[in-house]
């Protein structure tokens, strides 16, 4: 798309050109980690706007869209840097070795943020741990397992399941779902993890896909700060009973 564009832009066929400069924009829109953002494909809207650019003849006006392009991408990445934690904030931020909570993290500094957020997870499985029970984490946290003696028994980020994915496969997901976290302490978190970057973004979990019915027969029996802890509640000697009989 970006060399279509670029060729018909810098060829000046007179093609539509701001048809090819919505498609590049509307490209950029494509989901990833980070939300909908504009920033993935920055390289190539900006390749497009520079060669639209210089088709102008009016050497003001290739000046001046110069200079309008510049103003908007560089408030565009700062912005984007201090809203999304995929895009790196400064380095003054970085001021937390994570090694003081994650063995093996020596060398490894982050920003106050997800210092504390990690921090708060380590507090959330201590409590998890006095139930006794294998743990599930949820979305999933990739960087506890990495070091855990434990198996991830749930590698599946229900958070991140798409807004299209038809309710079939959401119901199948869901009742593997069940499966894993059966007989086990459930860990949930409450902020979007991969959104954290200078601010909080709380989850109502009664719209993640799958986790609707996922903890229906557990009990939440602690909160931390960042994560609600559940456990799957005891069938009772009277129900035990009644399958008995």
């Amino acid at each position: 798309l970006m060399g279509t564009a670029l060729y018909f832009l810098l060829e000046d066929t007179n093609p539509p050109k701001l048809i090819f400069v919505a498609l590049a924009i509307a490209l950029a829109t494509i989901p990833n980690l980070g939300g909908r953002f504009v920033m993935p494909a920055a390289g190539m809207i900006l390749a497009v706007l520079v060669g639209w650019g210089l088709s102008f003849t009016n050497a003001r006006a290739r000046v001046v869209l110069a200079v309008l392009i510049a103003i908007a991408f560089s408030h565009a990445l700062t912005a984007n840097r201090k809203r999304v934690v995929n895009y790196s904030t400064a380095r003054s931020d970085f001021v937390n070795p994570l090694d003081s909570v994650y063995t093996g993290a020596a060398g490894i500094v982050v920003n106050s943020n997800t210092f504390l957020f990690i921090a708060d997870l380590q507090n959330a499985v201590s409590i998890a741990e006095k139930e006794e029970k294998p743990l599930v984490i949820i979305p999933e946290f990739p960087s506890y397992w990495v070091t855990s003696t434990q198996e991830n028994f749930m590698p599946l980020d229900l958070f991140m399941l798409p807004g299209t994915m038809p309710e079939e496969l959401v119901g199948l997901i869901a009742n593997k779902a069940e499966e894993q976290v059966r007989g086990k302490s459930v860990l949930v978190q409450k902020i979007h993890g991969t959104r954290f970057g200078r601010r909080e973004r709380r989850v109502n979990l009664k719209n993640v896909k799958g986790l609707g019915g996922l903890l229906v027969k557990f009990n939440k029996i602690a909160e931390t700060q960042y994560f609600e802890i559940y456990s799957e509640e005891p069938v009772l000697e009277s129900e035990t009973d009644k399958l008995e009989d």
